[in-house]
């Protein structure tokens, strides 16, 4: 009885220690996730379900496929941030990481081990295009990880199927519409009345002057909306004519976007809108709102009125004056004079072929040479050209009721 009583303690411990031993390990690989949320975008049962199907598309492939939306990467930049992520987890086994910084825009895929030899560069442009193209976050990552199963299936250049994109989750929230024919929409109370009237006569009188509405609108809350796509959709949504330029700010997000629709389209240049990052976006970052909305009035009027002219606006980068003209004329004649000078001293110095004669026999001894790419990557922005309902951060696109736009959006 007291042997039977002794092997069953020896039995337990050694159960015991068998368990506490298998808790790193269970820790471990319970610590690898394949799909990483780190701005809470999707539920936690949507995260879990996304997880298991990487985790079972990796097991399978033997090459992990890992997605990471996040608005921390900051200097490391998207390739740089997932990198780090993947390593973290998976060390250097062959795999891909994909990212989305939701905060800059940008989405990027490092690669790992033996995963350039399995996705292509057009294969990840593919696939990063079957996520942007999605308009939920999980259908978006459901796109990919059945776009990155049928690659590691099927080889490089696999036929990606975007069709079966789920549409469980919710759409984005709809913009409520403004006060009809109000040309400044305060509705984060930015400024006061006197400020109100003022910004609202200049707006009334240069849309009158061009035919086309200049409109500010000051957002509370963007919801789960990019910021030009809020701008659209309010603007259509509050009855504007289908000629018009707008200008968005949300305080509370430190979200702002120029975006301009009709014939505001052909007054907004790529070179308009540089103008108003420089002049507009400088006073946001101050708080100055009143005088960055005047300063976009301004601006508006200015490229409305070039445009109309047949010359959208252009910067002008350098002076063409006779000034200019003089002063290069002299600097090319002192220039001149001066390595002139210099090169009547170099006259004796004589062309080698090689740098042989200026090593010393002996002095280099080179064992072996070799190149090691841990892995690879490729930035890219969101598409510019987006499907009916899509956002991005720059370039044309169309509003959730499908007209077409140009603009983009950022942070101050």
């Amino acid at each position: 009885m007291k042997k039977t009583f002794s092997r069953s303690i020896l039995m337990l411990l050694a159960a015991l220690l068998l368990f506490a031993l298998a808790i790193p390990a269970l820790a471990e690989e319970g610590g690898r996730s394949y799909v990483v949320d780190e701005c809470g975008v999707l539920g936690e049962d949507v995260l879990n379900s996304l997880n298991e199907r990487a985790a079972r598309i990796s097991s399978e492939n033997g090459c992990n496929v890992m997605f990471v939306i996040t608005d921390k990467a900051g200097d490391a930049g998207i390739t740089g941030y997932i990198a780090e992520k993947y390593q973290a987890a998976f060390g250097e086994a062959t795999g891909v990481a994909y990212g989305h910084d939701t905060k800059l825009g940008k989405i990027g895929v490092a690669h790992f081990g033996e995963a350039d030899g399995k996705f292509a560069q057009a294969d990840d442009e593919r696939l990063l295009d079957a996520y942007n193209n999605s308009n939920t976050y999980e259908g978006g990552i459901t796109a990919l990880l059945d776009g990155a199963e049928r690659i590691l299936i099927e080889g490089s250049g696999a036929v990606i199927d975007a069709t079966e994109v789920p549409t469980a989750e919710p759409a984005p929230t709809a913009v409520p519409a403004g006060e009809p024919g109000v040309r400044i929409q305060d509705l984060a109370g930015l400024l006061s009345e006197s400020q109100k009237a003022a910004l609202r006569e200049k707006l009334d009188t240069i849309s009158k002057k061009h035919d086309c509405d200049v409109v500010v609108i000051a957002a509370r809350s963007l919801g789960n909306k990019e910021a030009r796509l809020y701008a659209a959709d309010f603007y259509e949504a509050t009855g504007f004519a289908q000629d018009g330029i707008v200008m968005l700010v949300c305080p509370e997000e430190r979200d702002y976007a120029f975006c301009a629709t009709g014939d505001g389209k052909t007054a907004m240049t790529e070179d308009a809108y540089s103008k108003l990052d420089n002049v507009v976006v400088d006073e946001l970052r101050y708080d100055n709102y009143y005088e960055a909305f005047n300063k976009f009035a301004d601006c508006a009027d200015e490229f409305l009125t070039a445009a109309e002219n047949g010359k959208p606006y252009k910067q002008k980068l350098i002076s063409t004056g006779g000034a200019g003209i003089l002063a290069g004329i002299v600097g090319l004649i002192t220039g001149g004079i001066g390595t002139g000078s210099m090169k009547s001293k170099l006259r004796s110095v004589e062309k080698k072929q090689s740098a042989s004669e200026y090593m010393k026999q002996g002095s280099l001894n080179i064992m072996n040479a070799d190149e090691i790419y841990l892995y690879s990557t490729v930035a890219r922005t969101p598409i510019q050209t987006e499907p009916r309902g899509s956002s991005g951060s720059s370039g044309s696109f169309h509003s959730s009721s499908g007209g077409s736009w140009s603009g983009h959006s950022g942070k101050y």
